[in-house]
């Protein structure tokens, strides 16, 4: 195994690179490195963490660019997630030698716990090695409790927010666990108390250098625990950045979570930050990670993107029939940890498939206005608008949409379209190749629903959709073109024409208004009007997400401006 500290192999991989994009020139090294053989997989995963926790533990040139990495999330008031960085080691955990595992202990202020802590599942671990050295329950000069959890800090930190961080936590493992039937976070038993450490407070507890927090596993208990900067003084950050660790903790609970995509779980994490306290939205900052790069593989982990994708878990929630159960299931039930087919699975029992949910998420986030909180949603980029017709796109290939990426194109009424006489039709050529889906959204003119329809796309790659009422009930049409095969898609071309309606206006099958869907729980549905709050508020239950998810969000054409305004919060 190559070594981590040889400096001068890092410092000749430094020649020629591209320019790094905001926050990402540490991963980009490694990368290049990695690929230049200088250094193997379980080094880089390595040096991702310290480059977060502890970058001067890193040689000189990596050094520089993870501190410029840190600087600019900062500037950008947006913080990080750890837990990404260890579940990737704890994966890797048999190929780590004596060395990293110092140096990671060194990172984090404890070491590394053996995963057959959470292999077993269901708190049944074996007991930690002899020589294992305290964590969890390591004493501190400061503590403070709760029903399930501890607060443990040093004397750097004066405990000024620790009252509402135990608010915050309580609140959220209410929802997960008793709400919507999560298990407890790992090794919360009843007896055992989760501990959360203040980190870089002194007295012994962990390190942690960034703003953000973190979860991993105990070395002297089978559960987790939980690493917060000192940030948590703001109420925003308590109640965004606990509840996301607080679900990474109910992860690690789970007998197979080691096989779930480690994209899967920042997403569903991201998107846990809305249950309790939906009013607070921090999550929405790292939406643009997915919407100015819809074309990346969905299983896509760069350390952005992921969290961007928080936008999928709420579409499944918001879009399917017992979307909240189809998204607890995923973590109970064994076998694949690929999303497709572990979730496409369970949505066969929600009267669906993975491929027709997809293509209706495609087909919702196209203007994301029909989500909840869809007004303070930007649209995902697109790789063509047209208003005139014919219109064609051809050997499209500029953004080749990865495996379960999207590209969108919007197609809007002519400005001497003759309605009620105008019906568009599209036509899509995949290549020869037949692992495609199309999603689209008719974009209603006035009130009234927008409607989300998929194109079948035959064996040979080709497709036909028409959509009647183009430029009296519906004003555009958008249309989300998926890849499903692996790797890139070869290139594809398209072409749209407005033609004569010669069906009755009005006579699509389903543009009647149909009536929402029954709340979760049965609970009674009622319009719940968004407000945006900066202040602490009561935390959410099931009924209240059953409300709020049954009546659409006014539709923002400030989305943006909107965002830039309101989320002044640090992420993860």
């Amino acid at each position: 195994m190559k070594r981590l500290v040889l400096a001068v192999a890092w410092i000749l991989a430094l020649v020629a690179l591209p320019a790094a994009a905001q926050g990402d020139g540490l991963d980009r090294q490694l990368a290049a490195d990695l690929q230049r053989g200088l250094v193997d997989e379980s080094d880089v995963a390595v040096a991702r963490l310290l480059g977060f926790t502890r970058p001067e533990l890193l040689p000189l040139d990596l050094r520089a660019l993870a501190e410029d990495d840190l600087a600019e999330l900062a500037d950008a008031g947006r913080a990080g997630c750890g837990t990404p960085r260890i579940l990737e080691l704890l994966r890797r955990y048999d190929e780590l030698d004596a060395h990293q595992l110092a140096l990671i202990e060194d990172a984090l202020g404890f070491p590394l716990a053996n995963p057959a802590f959470h292999a077993m599942g269901g708190g049944t671990a074996p007991p930690p090695p002899p020589e294992a050295t305290e964590s969890c329950n390591a004493s501190a000069p400061n503590e403070q409790e709760s029903d399930h959890f501890v607060v443990k800090w040093g004397n750097s930190y004066n405990g000024a927010a620790v009252d509402d961080l135990l608010t915050a936590m309580e609140a959220s493992r209410a929802m997960f666990v008793e709400e919507l039937g999560y298990q407890e976070p790992h090794g919360v038993d009843g007896t055992w108390k989760m501990p959360i450490f203040i980190g870089n407070s002194g007295g012994g507890v962990p390190t942690i250098g960034w703003s953000g927090g973190y979860t991993t596993l105990c070395t002297d208990h089978p559960g987790a625990y939980v690493v917060l900067s000192q940030d948590i003084t703001s109420w925003e950050f308590t109640a965004d950045v606990g509840p996301h660790e607080l679900f990474h903790a109910v992860q690690f609970g789970y007998g197979g979570a080691m096989m779930i995509e480690g994209w899967y779980w920042e997403a569903t994490a991201t998107w846990s930050e809305d249950l309790t306290y939906p009013d607070i939205n921090g999550y929405v900052w790292f939406l643009t990670e997915y919407t100015s790069q819809p074309h990346l593989a969905l299983a896509t982990e760069n350390g952005s993107h992921e969290y961007g994708m928080f936008i999928f878990p709420m579409a499944i929630e918001e879009f399917v029939d017992g979307g909240f159960d189809v998204l607890r299931k995923v973590w109970e039930q064994p076998g694949s940890g690929h999303i497709p087919d572990a979730m496409g699975t369970i949505l066969e029992d929600h009267g669906t498939t993975f491929e027709d949910a997809f293509a209706e998420f495609a087909a919702r986030t196209s203007t994301m206005e029909d989500f909840e909180d869809g007004h303070l949603f930007q649209q995902p980029s697109r790789v063509a608008s047209k208003d005139e017709y014919p219109a064609s796109g051809e050997d499209v290939s500029d953004y080749p949409p990865q495996s379960w990426g999207s590209n969108f194109i919007e197609l809007e009424v002519p400005d001497d379209a003759d309605p009620p006489n105008t019906k568009l039709r599209f036509e899509f050529d995949g290549g020869g190749e037949s692992s495609w889906l199309l999603g689209a959204l008719r974009h209603r003119a006035g009130e009234g629903d927008n409607r989300a329809v998929t194109g079948q796309v035959g064996g040979d790659g080709t497709a036909v959709m028409e959509f009647i009422d183009f430029g009296t009930l519906y004003d555009a049409v958008l249309i989300g073109v998926t890849w499903t095969g692996s790797g890139a898609s070869p290139p594809y071309s398209w072409s749209a024409d407005v033609v004569e309606q010669t069906e009755p206006q009005g006579d699509d099958d389903d543009d009647d208004d149909s009536a929402d869907p029954d709340p979760v729980g049965g609970c009674l549905a009622t319009p719940s009007p968004y407000h945006f709050s900066m202040e602490s508020v009561e935390a959410s239950n099931a009924c209240d997400l059953a409300q709020r998810r049954a009546v659409l969000a006014p539709v923002g054409p400030a989305a943006l401006l909107g965002l830039g305004i309101a989320l002044l919060y640090r992420r993860r």
